[in-house]
Formats: structure tokens, sequence, C-alpha cells
């Protein structure tokens, strides 16, 4: 089954749809659905969950993400700092700099690293992610961590009940290792009351980042195949 996605269609420039395979992927259901793919005229499928065989891989079938949850519940024994120059940075413009630091989360995402994309797809997702995260759009909040008038870190998070979903989480490269992406997290945390559960995703090839959040307490809850499947 072939699902529009309606916002990538309308925003990419061309039909990118969700193949939902309903069981184990062969080569005559692949064929079967590529071909009907073809003839409404999509140029680009996602297919997420479940795995392509390596015989059927091509190289206009990429394995473009291994989308890795991680979560955790807020414990009484949890103890947490907050550091005071992480500071809520909502309703501010978007700048240069947040605009970098939005580009610098998305470094290793499937539409930076999937060559075959044009590389406005992507920097016209993280402008809008980090547009709508400012504006309250999509997110509750969105923290920075700023000294002296310059901000080298941030942090957007969507509050539901209690549940809570981090979105985008960056540092810049020039003060990476000094304890900033820490300063953040920690005091990102101290905010919510026990019980709370928290999300998020990032890439199994971004080590960097789950070192982190393992680092942080966090534990893995899934583990997703991404596939990028073109068709032009």
């Amino acid at each position: 089954m072939i699902q529009l996605v309606q916002w990538d269609t309308d925003n990419f420039g061309f039909k990118v749809g969700n193949l939902v395979p309903d069981a184990d992927i062969t080569k005559e259901w692949l064929d079967a659905e590529l071909l009907e793919a073809r003839n409404q005229g999509y140029e680009l499928l996602y297919l997420k969950g479940g795995s392509i065989p390596e015989e059927l891989m091509s190289e206009n079938i990429l394995l473009a993400d291994e989308r890795v949850v991680y979560q955790q519940d807020i414990k009484p024994s949890d103890s947490y700092f907050s550091d005071a120059s992480v500071v809520s940075i909502k309703n501010c413009e978007l700048s240069d700099e947040l605009l970098a630091l939005a580009y610098e989360s998305g470094k290793y995402s499937r539409y930076n690293i999937d060559k075959k994309l044009p590389s406005s797809v992507f920097k016209t997702l993280y402008r809008l992610w980090m547009e709508r995260s400012l504006n309250g759009t999509i997110a509750t909040d969105v923290l920075g961590f700023c000294q002296s008038d310059c901000c080298d870190g941030l942090l957007t998070y969507k509050k539901e009940e209690n549940c809570v979903d981090i979105g985008l989480i960056a540092v810049n490269p020039t003060v990476a290792g000094r304890g900033v992406g820490s300063k953040i997290m920690q005091t990102f945390l101290s905010m919510f009351e026990v019980g709370t559960h928290i999300e998020v995703a990032t890439q199994k090839r971004n080590a960097v980042a789950c070192r982190y959040y393992e680092k942080n307490g966090f534990e893995v809850k899934s583990v997703t195949n991404i596939y990028h499947i073109w068709l032009k």
C-alpha cells in the first residue's frame, strides 16, 4: 500500500509517499508496488520498519536511517542540576546563529545523508522546524545556552500531559567538549516532575548523540529502519 506524504510532496517539489508492507518484503511484492508507484507519478517512497533483503538492495534503494528512539522516566531518586545560562529563547527571531544550530542538529538526518535529495530539502525542513519551534507552533519551549549575547546550544521540546518529546538539540562545534550539552540536558530534565516520560529520536550512525543520551540516563526504546526508494 502507498500513502501520499502531503507535506513532503508540497515542499520538495515532487510526489513522495510511504510504502507500507502488509507482509514480508519479497521481490514480487516490491516490484509490483514500485510499478504502481511509477504509474501514480511518485518519485520517492519511504519504507519504515521491517527489513529489505540484501539481494533486493540497489543504488536506488538506500537504508537512509536506523532511527533510534531513547526514553527516560523521571524518578524520585533522580538528581539533576540546573545551569543559569540555560534560558527560554522561545519567541526570539530566527538568527543566523540559531539557524546554524538547527542545521547542526540535523547533520546526520536522512534528509542530509541522502544525496539524491536536492540540498534545499534539508535546509528548508530544518529552517521551518526551527521557525515553528520558536513561534510555538510545534514546540512548547526552546531552551538556549546563552552567554554574552551568544547562543552556543539549544533544545526544543513538546509537552503533552506527562509526556515530553525532544525535537532539535545541538551544540556549536566550537564549544564541543566543554559541557554545554550536559548543562542543557540536565537543566531540561530538572524542569519536570516525577513520572514524566521523555523520548527523543536520533540516528544510529550518530554515535556521539547516542553516547550523550545514554550518559544522561536514557535507554533505547526502539530501532527502526527507514529506507528511501527512488523511482526516477
